[in-house]
């Protein structure tokens, strides 16, 4: 795939979308381009291969041009998360070459890494901005994710070796998925059938991190991608990330960022 033409990789729509209502998208004709949708939170559902299929936290799904493509997202229930994802609709010939390269499925589950979000995060900003070589740098990053979709399909990125760790990552995995509601971990380790003490120091000695600092770090995350990108308040964009108190949100935001979340989203801008 050397070789290809400048911006062979065309981002046509990017962005990071967090739905807290009921929402209904088709286009049963068949989309006009690639469409690449990673599910960060929550549920939705997705017409694949004829079928309406759940899709949920981790979930990354492909569509080629001409795919019917059908996107039903309810309303989130009391206690439920809303459904957030980021998406990029695309062309070019480099991913016309990249997606006849090998058949992959239309839907696959992949560990949600800092390095399969902070690509995504790159697009959409790189999208959504006014800079210098914005094309080229689109094009570069986008051949990035669709490489590296490859690889955490495939299971290269973080694979667990043995049942311990393997126990470990579906803890994480259960955080994820959960994280914008209230959790306890009590919760996780009754989810993965262990006690407590078990549970907590599993996760310590694979991640180097106990699981509240690991949750706080993906509620932070999930709010700054919610006042980065959408047009939610900053105290929407909080209460939807996991966290219950503002007055708390905003202590931990600027002792880890080193500002408000005003002056953050004032300097997205």
């Amino acid at each position: 795939m050397q070789g290809d033409c400048t911006h062979g990789a065309i981002v046509l729509a990017a962005g990071y979308s967090v739905h807290d209502a009921q929402f209904y998208a088709s286009n049963r004709e068949g989309l006009a381009s690639y469409l690449i949708r990673l599910q960060t939170e929550g549920n939705a559902q997705m017409l694949i291969d004829q079928d309406i299929v759940e899709i949920g936290a981790g979930d990354v799904v492909l569509y080629a041009p001409g795919d019917p493509y059908v996107l039903s997202i309810a309303e989130p229930g009391a206690g439920s998360a809303v459904s957030s994802d980021f998406f990029v609709f695309c062309r070019g010939r480099w991913l016309d070459k990249w997606w006849s390269s090998k058949v992959r499925p239309k839907r696959a589950n992949i560990l949600l890494s800092d390095e399969t979000v902070g690509l995504w995060r790159q697009l959409v900003w790189h999208h959504k901005g006014v800079s210098k070589n914005k094309a080229e740098k689109e094009d570069y990053i986008l051949r990035a994710l669709c490489l590296h979709l490859d690889d955490a399909m495939l299971g290269w990125e973080d694979s667990p070796t043995t049942a311990e760790s393997l126990v470990a990552y579906q803890m994480k995995a259960f955080l994820l998925q959960h994280a914008g509601n209230d959790i306890s971990v009590q919760g996780v380790a009754d989810h993965v059938g262990l006690s407590v003490s078990r549970a907590v120091h599993l996760f310590k000695e694979t991640f180097n991190q106990t699981m509240v600092q690991f949750l706080q770090e993906t509620r932070l995350s999930m709010a700054c991608d919610r006042i980065r990108f959408s047009r939610m308040t900053l105290e929407e964009a909080a209460e939807s990330s996991g966290f219950r108190s503002y007055s708390y949100f905003y202590r931990l935001f600027r002792s880890r960022f080193g500002m408000s979340p005003t002056q953050f989203r004032a300097n997205m801008k």
